[in-house]
């Protein structure tokens, strides 16, 4: 797969292997902890474990803090309330 194919909202400077490795480690890690007596498939399981190693992944590259990312959450959350409320933007 070639940097065409990849999706556009990835930043410009992620890696197709290192997210391919990055899953891999996602998979290893639902395999480690996979317990059947839940009655979750394994593959749903995985693809949980995946999907958040690689967002984990991709949220460590852009050097933003959780704490500050989460700040910007709920000040968008905040903009949103008083446009609706004000009908216009704030």
């Amino acid at each position: 797969m070639d940097r065409d194919t990849f999706p556009r909202k990835l930043p410009g400077n992620t890696c197709l292997e290192d997210l391919i490795s990055t899953g891999i480690v996602g998979l290893i890690n639902a395999i480690d902890s996979f317990d059947p007596k839940f009655n979750v498939k394994l593959k749903t399981y995985a693809e949980h474990k995946i999907r958040g190693a690689i967002l984990d992944s991709l949220r460590g590259m852009d050097g933003v803090p959780p704490h500050k990312r989460k700040r910007l959450k709920q000040m968008q959350a905040a903009m949103e309330t008083v446009e609706q409320r004000l009908q216009r933007f704030p």
